[in-house]
C-alpha cells in the first residue's frame, strides 16, 4: 500500500496535468475565436485582396469547381464550391494595378463568400455570417469616407444582411431586423457629394428592388411604395416613397436607358402579375398600343418570375413554363385572353437571360436555348422556335455580346467579346465558340 506522502505526490502530478490540459484547450478556443473575429472584419478596417497580398496571379486550380458565375460590364466574377471569390477583366486592372497580376485570368480576391452582386465592375459580397463587404470606396457610411487610392482593400459595410439588390445607379440593403438602406445616386437628394454613403429610409421593409434612380419597396403590411420615380419618369428625386399598390409579394423595376423611364412589375400574394410605366414596345403583353400605362394593369396569372428586356418580357409561371411578350405587329397568335400578344416559349424553364432582341433560356435538363437574333424583333414565330445551342448548363450570365456558362459539373465556358480579358481565357481576343475557361 502506498504511503500518504506518495499518494499526495501522485495527486499533485494529476492536478498539474489537468491544469496544463485546461490551458491548452482554452488556448485553442481563443485562437479560433480571434481568427473568426478577424475573418468577420468586425472593426471595419480593411483586408488586403488575396492577389494583392501574394503579389501574383493566384489563379483557380484545375480541381476547383464553380457554383456561380457573374458577367458585368467590364469584369467577370465567379464563386467556387470552396466559397472563394475570383475576378478578371478591368476590375483587376483597377484594384490590383500595382501588382504582377494577369487580368485576363481569374484571380482570387476573397474567401468565405456566400453570395455576390455586381453593377458595372464593382463587386459587393456577403459572407456566411451575413456580413456585407465592399471593394474600396464603393459603399461607405458617413463616418468612414474612403478615397479611391484604397481601391485595393475590402471594407465591411454592415452586419446581419437579409437581402441585397444592385442596379446601375443604386443599391438596396435590407437587414434581418427589416431596416432598408440605400446607397448611390438615389441618395443625391440627401447629400450629392456623399452619394455612395449608406442611408436608412425604412424600418419595416419586406423586400425591395432598385433600377436606375428608382426603387420599389414592399413593407411588412404588403404595401408597395415607389421611391424616386412614378414608373413614368425618374428624372426627379422624391423626398418620400409613394404608395401605389397593396397585397404585394414582391416588385421588379426595369430601367429603360434609352428614355430614362421605368417599367414597374408587381407580383401579388395571389401570384398575379401587374405592370405600369412606359409601354412603347408593347412589352407588357397587353392588347394596347398606348405608350404610357399610368395605372397598374394585370398581365397574367400564376406568375413566379419575370425577365424584362427593352422590347419584350419573359414571364415564368408556377409550372415552370416560359412565356414571352412581343410587339403586336410581329404576330397575331394568342395563348391568353388576358394578353393577346403573349406566346408560350418552352416548358421546364429554370432561368432566362434577356438582352435587346435576343433571349436565352435554360431548361431543367440542362439545355441552353436561344430565342431570336440581333437582326429583328422577337415576334410570335421566333418565340415558338428556340434553338438549342448547348447542353449540361446549370447557370448563365452575360448578354448576346459575351457570356459565361456554368455546367452542372462545375466547369465554366466562355464566348463573345473579350475586351480587357473579361472572359478569363488568358487573352483579349474575341471568343467565337464556347471555350472552356482553364483555371
Amino acid at each position: 500500500m502506498k504511503s500518504t506522502k506518495e499518494c499526495k505526490g501522485i495527486a499533485l502530478i494529476w492536478l498539474v496535468l489537468l491544469i496544463v490540459a485546461v490551458i491548452a484547450i482554452l488556448s485553442v478556443g481563443v485562437y479560433f475565436l480571434v481568427r473568426n473575429i478577424n475573418n468577420g472584419n468586425t472593426d471595419s478596417s480593411s483586408i488586403s485582396l488575396e492577389g494583392q497580398d501574394q503579389g501574383k496571379s493566384n489563379n483557380v486550380e484545375s480541381s476547383k469547381k464553380v457554383r456561380k458565375v457573374c458577367v458585368a460590364e467590364d469584369a467577370s466574377f465567379l464563386i467556387t464550391e470552396e466559397n472563394e471569390l475570383y475576378a478578371t477583366g478591368e476590375f483587376l486592372q483597377d484594384s490590383l494595378k500595382t501588382k504582377d497580376v494577369d487580368y485576363t485570368k481569374f484571380t482570387k480576391i476573397a474567401e468565405d463568400v456566400k453570395d455576390l452582386w455586381v453593377d458595372y465592375d464593382d463587386p459587393i459580397f456577403m459572407d456566411f455570417n451575413n456580413t456585407l463587404y465592399s471593394i474600396g470606396a464603393y459603399i461607405t457610411d458617413k463616418s468612414n469616407q474612403v478615397e479611391n487610392e484604397y481601391y485595393d482593400k475590402i471594407y465591411k459595410v454592415i452586419d446581419n444582411v437579409r437581402e441585397v439588390n444592385v442596379s446601375e445607379l443604386a443599391i438596396t440593403i435590407i437587414t434581418e431586423s427589416n431596416e432598408l438602406y440605400t446607397v448611390g445616386v438615389i441618395n443625391s437628394n440627401i447629400a450629392a457629394e456623399n452619394s455612395y454613403h449608406m442611408q436608412k429610409i425604412m424600418d419595416n421593409a419586406k423586400t425591395a428592388y432598385c433600377s436606375g434612380l428608382a426603387i420599389g419597396v414592399v413593407d411588412l403590411n404588403d404595401d408597395l411604395y415607389v421611391w424616386n420615380g412614378d414608373g413614368l419618369n425618374d428624372s426627379y428625386i422624391s423626398e418620400q416613397p409613394e404608395k401605389v399598390f397593396s397585397n404585394v409579394k414582391s416588385v421588379k423595376i426595369s430601367y429603360r436607358v434609352n428614355s430614362g423611364h421605368n417599367d414597374i412589375f408587381i407580383f401579388t400574394n395571389d401570384d398575379e402579375l401587374y405592370a405600369y410605366g412606359e409601354n412603347h414596345a408593347e412589352q407588357f403583353g397587353i392588347s394596347s398600343r398606348e405608350q404610357v400605362i399610368e395605372q397598374p394593369v394585370k398581365i397574367k396569372n400564376d406568375v413566379k418570375e419575370i425577365f424584362p428586356a427593352t422590347m419584350y418580357t419573359i414571364i415564368l409561371t408556377n409550372d415552370d413554363a416560359a412565356y414571352g411578350t412581343y410587339m403586336i405587329g410581329e404576330g397575331s397568335d394568342t395563348t391568353s385572353d388576358e394578353a393577346p400578344n403573349i406566346v408560350k416559349i418552352s416548358d421546364d424553364v429554370v432561368q432566362a437571360l434577356t438582352d435587346l432582341d435576343v433571349c436565352y433560356i435554360v431548361t431543367k435538363d440542362g439545355g441552353l436555348y436561344q430565342v431570336g437574333d440581333d437582326e429583328t424583333y422577337i415576334g410570335s414565330e421566333k418565340m415558338k422556335s428556340p434553338t438549342k445551342i448547348y447542353d449540361n448548363v446549370k447557370q448563365i450570365s452575360g448578354s448576346s455580346y459575351r457570356m459565361l456558362i456554368l455546367t452542372s459539373d462545375g466547369e465554366v465556358y466562355a464566348k463573345g467579346n473579350n475586351k480587357d480579358g473579361i472572359l478569363g481565357v488568358g487573352n483579349t481576343e474575341e471568343v467565337t465558340e464556347f471555350t472552356k475557361v482553364e483555371f
